[in-house]
């Protein structure tokens, strides 16, 4: 398995600071997640991005950490544009600015990849299942980086 470098940009961020950031979203939001974003905010994976599958076995490419203030413009963005987001809270980037994203609407948390070309209320098939939760994000697919 190969180990991909994640390079940190930004300072790093208490984890209240980033609850504070983030307290205008419509969700609860797991602690390992704002530990996860204090400390990567605006961090990108080196070389070509890390490989993520969906559950459907679609190739997806994670790229980069969104910062508080970018998970918000982007939450605040989608939401104008289809209320079908107001559920879907997204926190990470790949080449092509789509996004990585929890996904609440069906009162569980699961962890979606988002093609934002498409809104999701007349395409719901843009939206594909990446794991369960964020914890299993983690260890499933971010295990394979490691700090630069």
């Amino acid at each position: 398995m190969k180990v991909h470098d994640l390079e940190k940009k930004n300072r790093e961020l208490t984890e209240d600071e980033v609850r504070e950031k983030l307290l205008e979203l419509p969700v609860s939001l797991p602690p390992s997640f704002f530990d996860w974003v204090a400390k990567y905010q605006g961090a990108s994976v080196s070389d070509e991005g890390l490989e993520i599958l969906t559950e459907s076995g679609s190739r997806r490419i994670f790229v980069e950490v969104m910062t508080p203030d970018e998970i918000i413009f982007q939450y605040n963005e989608s939401v104008d544009e289809d209320e079908e987001f107001f559920y879907i809270i997204p926190f990470a980037f790949d080449r092509s600015n789509c996004h990585f994203c929890f996904d609440y609407r069906n009162k569980t948390t699961r962890i979606i990849y988002f093609d934002t070309d498409y809104l999701i209320s007349e395409t719901p098939e843009a939206a594909e299942k990446v794991c369960n939760g964020f914890d299993d994000f983690l260890n499933q697919h971010l295990s394979k980086v490691k700090e630069k």
